[in-house]
């Protein structure tokens, strides 16, 4: 996967987390597994299965800073 593909996983995962957030904290959850199959529908296969890890539950309740991994080149340990 190139670096491009590999950024907009990223971005769009960011995107997923905050969604996650907001919902979690409104305790409003309607909606939100459909929201991250349509992102990751529109993914190349590869890109879809990273971005199927950043957006998983296990990942989303640790709260990793995505970008911060990215740059460092730590995005899937």
């Amino acid at each position: 996967m190139d670096y491009a593909v590999t950024l907009e996983v990223v971005r769009l995962a960011e995107q997923f987390h905050e969604r996650f957030d907001e919902a979690r904290r409104a305790a409003r959850f309607d909606g939100l597994a459909e929201a991250r199959r349509r992102a990751a529908a529109a993914l190349p296969q590869d890109a879809e299965l990273m971005y199927r890890r950043l957006t998983s539950l296990q990942c989303l309740t640790a709260r990793p800073d995505l970008a911060e991994h990215f740059m460092d080149g730590t995005l899937i340990d």
